[in-house]
Order: C-alpha cells, then structure tokens, then sequence
C-alpha cells in the first residue's frame, strides 16, 4: 500500500464540519444543558437566574459534535503521524494543544473570579489543572474534559511511533489495534465490571476508541490507492461501533434529562458528520471555488478556542446580564458572540505568538519543527 500523501492545504470541509460541531456544543450548553444540567460553575453562575426550558428539545442532541470532534481528532493524528519522529510528532501537537489552553483557561479564570463563582483559591487550582493539561483534578471549565483523552491517545501513537519499526504499517497497526481493545472493552467491560473503580478512567479513555480509530482509518482509505475489502470492512465495522455509542449515549441522555427525546435524531447527525468526512476530498474542489472559501481556514482554527472558553465563563457573562435586566436569549447571543470573537483573537493573533515563544524555549537544543497543518479539531483534533 502506498502511503498516504499530506494533503498540500487542509480540507476544507474538515474545518466547517470542526466547526459546525463546535457551534452544536456551544448551543447545546446555552440553551439545553445550562437548564438541566449545567457544569458546576455554570450552575452556580446561573443561581437565581431563571433558565427557559423551551429550547431543550431543539437543542439537546448538541453534545454529538464532541463524538464528531473525536473522529476529526483521529484523522488528524493520523495525518501528522506520518514520516515522523515520536518526539516530533509529540512537540508539533504540544506547539497546537498547549498555547490555546493556557491562554482560554486564564481567561475562564478571570471570568470566574470576576463573577465569585468560587472561591479564589479554588479556581486558582482548577486553573492549574487546566493550564498544565493534568488528566486527574477539576479543571477551570467543564469542557477540558477531551484533552486528557486527546493526550492519551496522541501518547499512544507516540509510543508506536517509538518502536523500532517503520513506515505506514505502524500507523496502520495503531488504528487496528485501538478499535480492537476498544470494542472488547465496550461488549465485554460492563458485565465484567470493567468501566468501575480504578479502571473507570482507563475505560472512558477506550470507549472514544472506536471513533478516533475510524478517523484513522478514513486517513488511511483517503490515501489509498485502492480501497481492499478488508479496509472497507474495517471502515464500517467502526462507523457502525461510533453511531451505536452515540444511539446509547442518547437513549441515556433522554432518561437524565426525563424527556421523551428521540436516539436516532443525534444517530443521524453523526452519520451526517461520517458522510462529511467521507466525502471531504470529493468537496474541495467545490468549496474552494466559493467566493469566501480563504476564510474557511480561520474558521476551523477558531473551533478550539471556541470550544474552551465558551461554557463556564460564557455562561456567568450571560447570567451577570440577565441580573442587569437583560433577556435569557439575548445574554446568552451576546455570550456566544463575545466567544466568537475571542476565539478569532486567539486563533489569529495570540495563539500563534504563544507557540512561537514556547518554539523558541529550546532552540538551544532542538530545531525549531515545521509547523504541523492540522489542526487541533477542539478541538484538538487539529
């Protein structure tokens, strides 16, 4: 099998698909979860401030874009795994993860101590938990809770990465053998009492398995000369495991939040994203004749920033305005803007900085990589 090559630009429905996703959460948080099942801090921000119900059906199925952002995240992985060092692999994602984290976290942090969420020594840990990418601890915004998960599995291919063996097989081989363990885990870890205890953490880390593995493999079909059956096989056996996690995560959402909520409306939404990736290299020819098509980029760079900094600290900006007089929806609009702007600063302007100094750290000793261009897909994926 020939390799796969590095595309020349990024796809470009990669980046609307990352961020339509992301979009979906941010709804999602403002308008489902913030009235049934806000994070901790977004619950206490939101104390006495009357959250409307009405939107809950039309927007609970948001949470499905982080179950796309994991597939994004392993075709990512695979694309910028290939002909690399594990050291360089490792530094180039570092360079992508780490600067927008450490800044979306002391921003959630000023929000929040701005707003007396917590007690300031309080989030002053959390914040260290997020700022330095701890996978144990609470950290300063509900939604850091993928990034131990992307690291986990950016260690891994690391680690195969290391082994004395080269080309595309051990890339291949990653993907078999993280879908393999995976499932085992999900037809044999309940029964077994496997997702309890201490190997809770080892479990949730493997039940995203499926969706990072097929997003490795659809890098790996992308690149294919020709498509074998077994890789085919492959494809929907791991397709099928990802839109049957999502089926049971949604007839479990249904039961928490004690509506009648229908499983296969975030089932199809996720075969949707599936049918996107898919067809991505089909469509780019299409989206980059579309008169705004330069823009899509920044969009896709926008997504994990945006996807950070939205919750917690969106959520306690719009609850200080409804206490000011100011409708639900329109606080949460202006919350959702006041993110969409940040995430354009970040993405554009900050961001790169950070990295380029956190690059700069070691020059002494190392070359400075070339800049990966994937990006994370919180994100990270890309």
């Amino acid at each position: 099998m020939p390799p796969a090559p590095r595309p020349a630009r990024p796809l470009l429905a990669l980046d609307l698909l990352r961020f339509l996703c992301a979009v979906s959460v941010v709804t999602y948080h403002y308008l489902g979860a913030a009235a049934h099942s806000p994070s901790p801090h977004a619950k206490l921000a939101l104390s006495g401030v009357a959250v409307p119900t009405g939107a809950i059906a039309a927007t609970w199925w948001g949470w499905v874009g982080v179950e796309i952002f994991f597939v994004i995240s392993g075709y990512v992985i695979a694309c910028s795994a290939r002909g690399a060092t594990w050291s360089g692999f490792l530094r180039r994602r570092a360079l992508r993860l780490y600067p927008a984290a450490l800044v979306c976290a002391s921003v959630s942090l000023a929000v929040l101590l701005a707003g007396a969420v917590a007690p300031a020594g309080r989030l002053f840990a959390e914040w260290s938990v997020s700022a330095a990418l701890l996978p144990a601890g609470a950290p300063v915004d509900g939604s850091y809770w993928t990034l131990p998960i992307e690291i986990a599995f950016y260690l891994l291919i690391a680690g195969m990465l290391a082994l004395p063996v080269r080309g595309e097989r051990i890339l291949e081989a990653s993907g078999w053998g993280l879908g393999l363990v995976s499932t085992a885990v999900l037809l044999f870890g309940p029964p077994l009492g496997w997702t309890e205890g201490a190997l809770h953490v080892v479990a949730q880390l493997l039940i995203y398995g499926p969706e990072f593995a097929l997003g490795m493999a659809l890098a790996d079909s992308h690149g294919a000369a020709s498509q074998s059956p077994l890789r085919l096989l492959w494809v929907a056996v791991l397709a099928a495991m990802t839109l049957g996690t999502t089926w049971v995560s949604a007839v479990e959402g249904a039961v928490r939040i004690g509506a009648p909520m229908q499983p296969w409306v975030p089932t199809l939404i996720v075969a949707i994203g599936l049918g996107i990736l898919i067809a991505a290299p089909r469509l780019q020819p299409g989206l980059e004749r579309l008169r705004g098509a330069r823009h899509i980029p920044m969009l896709g760079l926008m997504t994990y920033p945006l996807y950070l900094v939205h919750q917690d600290a969106g959520l306690t900006i719009a609850a200080a305005l409804v206490r000011r007089g100011v409708s639900y929806g329109a606080a949460v609009a202006v919350s959702a803007a006041l993110a969409l702007a940040f995430a354009w600063v970040v993405a554009a302007r900050v961001e790169p900085a950070v990295r380029g100094w956190l690059a700069a750290l070691d020059l002494r000793r190392f070359r400075a990589p070339v800049p990966d261009s994937f990006r994370n897909a919180f994100p990270p994926a890309g």
